[in-house]
């Protein structure tokens, strides 16, 4: 056995208190060692199997390797490794199968009674939980089936604090409340709240594993927290801020569905955070649109004569065009379009004025929008980009050049300009989700006061244009 495995193991069996209660196992008053043979030695051997512990058939005869496999097992859980299966031996199997069984039943598979034999519905289950962690099929437990049962469960393995059942019920209220689990809130951690959680995650930028850690429940805590403080600051929630999706806060959500006519269901989904954000809570859902326009915008290889930049002696769209793909992918968001790209922008810029090979004049962010029938609001505070962004407006910002490691790892010219398309209260922290022409692959969230510590502030120009509808 590997050292991950035995600790998994050992886990395993120190859930006493977080598991259901156990039947009572009988041992055989006989002992088993090499040599014996009968039915009760075939579902020893059966167990270990199931265990990953025996490499080999259970024919019911006590052989070397049946021997050698009780031997390894004593030594995980402190037995005298003698090889020989006595009633302490027996008993420590016997349990740590129902506790495998236990475990299985909680993750939302169905192994059959908790009865201490590792039997078809018990490998049938296991089958399936392999199956959906995308690992080998061998209704076996080994390393990679306990690493995936640990990712799995909520906070009772992966090194996370043991989750009461009351607890799972009101982190499947939020993820009910939030649109994420259309289940009951049972208290049972199974397939459909793990699917829910990984929802959830891929949506926030979480790691996707379908384990409620402490991260997730931090994450799910201030969505709830955000939206109750954003319902009660409209007049709609009256109760206490505490981050749990109860019944006040469902009440809230249908007043406030009724009053911008939705559906009164209750739950904030998609449509609702919308029109209370002007964006669905979870801006990385967008990520690959921005990533696609970002790719499709800025053309590095275009090397005309027209992106000849006299400041930096380059001419690349990296070098002269981020105003103009920025602009352009606020324009392709409010607009629903697609035909606005980095070159045409740029061109209206420069036929108006607004772009010399220098780089782009700000007026000229401020100006295009308007001529297409949007509105455009400059400002230098953050407080103001945040009320505007949780209406729906977009931001292309002025940064200062080679902020570094505060924002990106490097770009050219006197000032980069970036879009910020999300807003969002992240660990207590106000977070802003900005999308940078540089490469998509630097688009993503930074904290707002970071944001703010990099644009370019003077005290006679405002570096941030809001565009909206």
């Amino acid at each position: 056995m590997s050292k991950f495995f035995k600790k998994s193991v050992l886990f395993l069996l120190a859930l006493v208190t977080v598991l259901s209660l156990l039947p009572v196992h009988h041992a055989d008053a006989a002992s088993m060692k090499q040599g014996s043979k009968g039915t009760t030695v075939k579902q020893l051997q059966q167990n270990l199997i199931g265990l990953g512990y025996l490499n080999d058939s259970a024919d019911g005869s006590y052989g070397s390797k049946t021997r050698k496999a009780v031997e390894s097992f004593q030594a995980d859980f402190g037995l005298k490794a003698d090889g020989t299966a006595g009633e302490a031996t027996q008993t420590a199997i016997y349990n740590a199968v129902v506790r495998l069984q236990v475990e299985l039943k909680n993750a939302g598979y169905a192994p059959g009674t908790a009865d201490g034999h590792f039997g078809s519905k018990t490998r049938a289950a296991l089958e399936k939980f392999q199956k959906d962690e995308d690992l080998d099929i061998t209704g076996e437990m080994n390393k990679a089936t306990w690493a995936a049962m640990d990712r799995s469960s909520l906070g009772i393995r992966g090194g996370a604090a043991a989750r009461t059942a009351e607890q799972v019920k009101r982190m499947q209220q939020a993820l009910i409340g939030l649109g994420y689990l259309n289940d009951k809130a049972d208290g049972v951690y199974g397939s459909k709240t793990r699917e829910a959680v990984r929802q959830y995650q891929k949506a926030h930028g979480l790691t996707v594993d379908g384990s409620a850690g402490s991260k997730t429940m931090t994450s799910l805590k201030n969505t709830v927290t955000a939206l109750q403080s954003d319902l009660a600051r409209k007049g709609y929630y009256s109760g206490k801020i505490d981050s749990s999706f109860g019944k006040g806060t469902q009440s809230a959500v249908k007043a406030y569905q009724k009053k911008n006519g939705l559906d009164q269901t209750g739950v904030a989904g998609a449509s609702t955070m919308k029109k209370l954000y002007g964006y669905a809570l979870g801006v990385e859902e967008e990520t690959q649109k921005w990533k696609i326009w970002i790719d499709s915008l800025y053309q590095d290889k275009d090397t005309s004569e027209f992106w000849y930049n006299k400041r930096t002696q380059s001419k690349t769209v990296k070098t002269s065009g981020c105003a103009g793909v920025s602009t352009a992918m606020a324009l392709n968001a409010l607009l629903d379009t697609d035909k606005y790209t980095g070159q045409n922008v740029m061109q209206w810029f420069s036929d108006h004025g607004y772009y010399k090979g220098n780089g782009t004049y700000h007026t000229g962010v401020e100006r295009y929008p308007e001529v297409l029938g949007l509105n455009t609001t400059l400002t230098s505070k953050g407080s103001q980009l945040v009320k505007y962004l949780k209406k729906g407006a977009l931001a292309v910002v002025l940064i200062k050049d080679k902020t570094g490691e505060e924002l990106f790892t490097y770009h050219e010219s006197k000032g980069h300009y970036i879009l910020v398309s999300g807003y969002r209260v992240h660990n207590d922290v106000e977070q802003v989700f900005i999308n940078n022409p540089l490469s998509w692959k630097e688009s993503r969230w930074f904290d707002l006061k970071d944001l703010m510590a990099n644009a370019i502030i003077r005290s006679d120009f405002d570096p941030i244009v809001i565009i909206y509808k």
